[in-house]
């Protein structure tokens, strides 16, 4: 019962979230601006990177695990 709750939760959007990724990634590539997408996917990397070494430094020390629970949710 749990498992089944937690794959159809979970599971099926990652797993449909996941397998977007290479269909536009081919799509995008056969694009005359396909070279400029590599930088938007390079920006977005280092936002993702320093947003979790920022995370412990600023939003952990200055909020509740409550107020982090609630924001995840």
């Amino acid at each position: 019962m749990h498992v089944g709750l937690l794959l159809a939760a979970i599971g099926l959007p990652y797993f449909l979230l996941s397998t977007t990724g290479p269909l536009v990634q081919s799509w995008v590539a056969r694009t005359p601006w396909s070279a400029r997408v590599y930088r938007y996917f390079s920006l977005s990397n280092l936002a993702s990177l320093l947003s979790l070494l920022c995370y412990p430094v600023l939003i952990e020390p200055r909020s509740s695990l409550l107020q982090q629970a609630q924001g995840w949710s």
